[in-house]
């Protein structure tokens, strides 16, 4: 609590003199003031006893030459009266690949005009001088090194002395490092600065200036909004030359399999999935598949993030819009169905499926339900896909349970046989309103990392039991028809279960207690399962849904390492020992009269507390109310 009293204090009197200062952005630049404070602070000019680097990373184009230029016009005048050297090297990385004698013209550029030599030819040999090393030594610079792509850049532009600067620079000198590249400013040991993208607010104040030439858009619009939803949608499968180079350039210069890789997290995988997750995901189809997956983040192609409003912990990985963009375009370049190896647009997805074009060309498809049409595919559909590793058929809410959910998931048909039979390659197989009850009867799912089939008639999937090696998350969420659960004792790896809404499920298999790997158990909402196992053996068990179970009056025991533990509106009699041994735990709801007190010291790390219609008369006990109160963030307490 007092580190984030403290940085909120912070962030206040950094705005407070953001707003008391006159404004560095030129016009048609917004948001530049602030990022240009926060860098400051890191350079920390006033401090001559170091000498520092500090890196501006982010995604091609976010504006990291912008403010490096902004950066360097302000504390050049200021540096001017300390007796600072200075000067800006743009576009490095250009220069070093455009040029005869790049590395020698850049070192020429740079020392001729620090060493105020700019009639001499100053050659690598020249700076290794003792002579002119002792002249670099005792001077204070303030130099820009503008987009850096690899760390031998850096180590030659700074004479072999990236980690021993004090030996090349006198002290209080000051290196700003723009790249899209963090492992070079990491490796430096310079002080990052992420480069993010703009506010919602400041992206429609950029919008409108470019658009209106004024800060806000005009009351009165000549354009309809169809016109610019037009406009939009132009601009997404016509992007501007100029940005699409810049993007492009990044992705040019990834090797072959990273350049996969980015094609499948761009086009699969671009929202609210976990790093976990996705490295898990990756590694079925790449080797080195965690380093691949840093490397993308290290070189801002991907964003890793904390999730937003969550107390999880786990990061997300997002991919930004226009890169998402880049990716499609790219792949759209080839003409022919066919030959494109991963597809998104509704109507080229019918197209494939209907004339059956698919063929080992065909990767990946991804289908968003709420923008396609109609479709009867015959039982031969996916036949010659025999490399198809991701097929996503959803809708962007399916989670939920709400009636119109249920009657709109099911847009593409099948005849009364079904599919004859589906890739084995697959890694995902994810259908909403997968319309038939069983899967084909040939499908080998060996292959499958993820399966996901939610409002579906599903009865059942296999008549035997399956060698799921790399099954990680399995979902059969609001199968109404699903009576059994399938036979998962030898997905050894299995990590999330979900049954929610699988209100024909009676009993839930014995197998599921030696499900060793398993993080999430969630059978909300069965409301006719009435057995389960006596307890949960895995010790990575953290959230435990089981809210309206309407026939369970006893909960599985389980590790106290637990996270979740939703018990709304089923009828527990008897809380499970793991209740007392809580550790780390985050959420809790209980629900139902049967429940008639919790155990002293349970709470200690709860936050967030959910007591519904329960007999609990004394929730806090008073010598735990000190020690609860601040750590709770939300609480509910409805009819006790």
């Amino acid at each position: 609590l007092d580190s984030q009293l403290i940085k909120a204090i912070v962030d206040n009197v950094l705005k407070e003199l953001i707003n008391m200062s006159p404004s560095l952005e030129p016009k048609n630049l917004v948001g530049l003031d602030s990022r240009v404070w926060k860098v400051e602070r890191l350079l920390d000019v006033n401090r001559s006893e170091d000498i520092r680097i500090v890196g501006l990373w982010g995604m091609p184009g976010i504006g990291k030459t912008t403010l490096a230029r902004a950066l360097y016009r302000r504390l050049t005048n200021f540096s001017k009266e300390d007796g600072y050297k200075h000067y800006f090297v743009p576009n490095i990385n250009a220069k070093w690949k455009g040029q005869r004698d790049g590395l020698e013209g850049l070192q020429k550029e740079l020392y001729s005009t620090l060493l105020s030599e700019q009639d001499q030819n100053i050659t690598s040999r020249d700076l290794e001088t003792s002579y002119r090393r002792a002249r670099l030594s005792r001077l204070k610079v303030f130099i820009v090194l503008d987009d850096v792509e690899v760390l031998s850049q850096l180590e030659s532009l700074l004479l072999g002395d990236v980690l021993n600067l004090t030996k090349l620079f006198a002290l209080g000198s000051r290196i700003i490092v723009t790249t899209r590249n963090r492992k070079v400013l990491e490796v430096a040991m310079a002080r990052i600065y992420h480069v993010e993208q703009l506010s919602p607010q400041e992206s429609l104040r950029l919008f409108s200036m470019y658009s209106f030439r004024q800060e806000t858009p005009p009351t009165s619009r000549r354009k309809s909004e169809s016109y610019w939803q037009s406009f939009l949608d132009g601009l997404r499968k016509n992007p501007k030359r100029e940005i699409h180079d810049v993007l492009r350039r990044s992705y040019d210069e990834l090797g072959g399999d990273e350049k996969r890789m980015f094609l499948d997290i761009a086009c699969f995988f671009r929202r609210n999935y976990s790093k976990s997750h996705l490295i898990k995901m990756m590694a079925c189809s790449y080797y080195s598949a965690y380093s691949r997956v840093e490397d993308l983040i290290d070189k801002a192609l991907l964003i890793c993030e904390h999730q937003s409003n969550s107390n999880n912990d786990e990061l997300i990985i997002e991919v930004h819009d226009l890169l998402h963009e880049m990716a499609w375009n790219f792949i759209n370049e080839e003409p022919d169905l066919g030959n494109r190896n991963r597809l998104e647009n509704a109507e080229d997805v019918r197209k494939l499926l209907i004339a059956r074009k698919g063929t080992r060309a065909t990767e990946g498809i991804n289908l968003d339900l709420s923008k396609a049409e109609e479709m009867h595919l015959g039982s031969d559909a996916f036949s010659g896909m025999d490399r198809l590793r991701f097929l996503k058929f959803s809708w962007p809410d399916s989670s939920s349970s709400s009636s119109k959910n249920n009657a709109r998931t099911c847009k593409i048909h099948l005849s009364e046989s079904g599919l004859d039979s589906l890739p084995h390659e697959l890694r995902m197989l994810w259908w909403d309103g997968f319309p038939s009850s069983s899967l084909p009867s040939n499908f080998s799912p060996n292959s499958l990392v993820e399966l996901c089939i939610r409002h579906s008639p599903l009865a059942q999937c296999w008549d035997e039991v399956q060698d799921f090696v790399n099954l990680r998350w399995f979902d059969l969420s609001y199968c109404a028809n699903l009576i059994i659960v399938p036979d998962l004792s030898k997905a050894t790896h299995l990590e999330s279960l979900k049954l929610t809404g699988c209100k024909t499920i009676v009993e839930l298999p014995s197998f599921v207690e030696y499900l060793d790997m398993l993080t999430l158990l969630d059978l909300g909402a069965c409301e006719n399962l009435e057995t389960l196992p006596p307890k949960l053996d895995s010790k990575h068990l953290k959230h435990v849904i089981l809210y309206d179970c309407r026939k369970i009056n006893q909960c599985p025991e389980f590790t106290s390492n637990w996270d979740t533990l939703d018990l709304r509106g089923t009828p527990i009699t008897t809380l499970p020992i793991a209740i007392h041994k809580i550790k780390e735990a985050r959420k809790l709801s209980l629900h139902g009269e049967s429940i008639t007190s919790l155990p002293d010291g349970f709470s200690a790390s709860i936050k967030e507390f959910r007591l519904c219609h329960t007999a609990i008369q004394k929730i806090l006990p008073s010598d735990h109310r000190d020690f609860l109160l601040p750590r709770i963030s939300r609480l509910e307490l409805v009819g006790n």
